[in-house]
């Protein structure tokens, strides 16, 4: 998007064409790498709201370009093109005392399809209507290799109100 139009004005999201009552998605580019990394690892953990567990999910969305090719999620856990294993979700880990859940997403790189030049990872609430609800949310990505070195780590103790 650029800043100004044409004849010099500045832009608004009307000049795109977004009208009133749209829904805008903000996305925020946590990592991005040309270098070789073999395992890669989205470790999430958060304080789930309330007296009963609830649940952050994160879905792998797996691109060509600008193409779909597969979707990993705790309940897609294989897809045929993929070598079994090169995505692994952990599963939910709950730890009810202290209100907490944990997850992790690891991906062989060197085992994806050759189709595949693009991942994103999208965070969604399961149950809650919004993940504002969450706190302590921390979220560390890094190469198994080497799991001191953060790829990128984000420690968040407020979320914007969507779902």
């Amino acid at each position: 998007l650029k800043e100004n139009t044409s004849n010099g004005e500045s832009a608004t999201l009307g000049t795109y064409g977004v009208s009133a009552g749209c829904t805008i998605r903000v996305i925020i580019l946590l990592y991005s790498t040309n270098h070789l990394i073999e395992d890669c690892v989205f470790d999430l953990c958060w304080e789930y709201p309330g007296s009963e567990p609830d649940f952050l999910d994160t879905t792998a969305l797996f691109y060509n370009d600008k193409t779909p090719v597969a979707t990993f999620d705790y309940q897609h856990l294989n897809h045929p093109s993929f070598k079994n294993g090169c995505v692994r979700h952990s599963g939910d880990l709950l730890d009810l005392k202290k209100k907490i859940g944990h997850y992790m997403i690891t991906v062989r790189f060197q085992e994806l399809p050759e189709n595949v030049n693009r991942v994103f990872f999208v965070l969604s609430a399961r149950n809650s209507p919004t993940i504002a609800r969450f706190k302590r949310l921390r979220l560390s990505f890094f190469d198994k290799k080497e799991p001191n070195t953060q790829l990128c780590k984000n420690h968040v103790e407020s979320l914007p109100n969507v779902q």
